[in-house]
């Protein structure tokens, strides 16, 4: 099992740690299971046979996430 790699944020202005490394652009997904709005659960499976761009980032409610979100859904839109 490979070793996880612990890399510091901050959440709400509170020090936090994620742990792992992100996936190379390009490479094949990792398996995950993600909650929607609605709280329903998807996992990749849920998107099989289908191109996927995954922008993951730990909280809308963090400045930097939330205008890095806003950011990626205004380039798929300009599109």
């Amino acid at each position: 099992m490979r070793e996880l790699e612990p890399q510091p944020i901050s959440i709400h202005g509170q020090p936090a740690w994620t742990f792992d490394r992100l996936p190379a652009v390009g490479s094949p997904a990792p398996e995950f299971r993600l909650a929607d709005p609605e709280f329903r659960d998807w996992s990749l499976a849920d998107f099989a046979g289908r191109n996927k761009i995954l922008n993951v980032v730990p909280s809308l409610d963090m400045p930097v996430c939330r205008q890095s979100a806003r950011k990626f859904n205004d380039a798929l839109v300009a599109r």
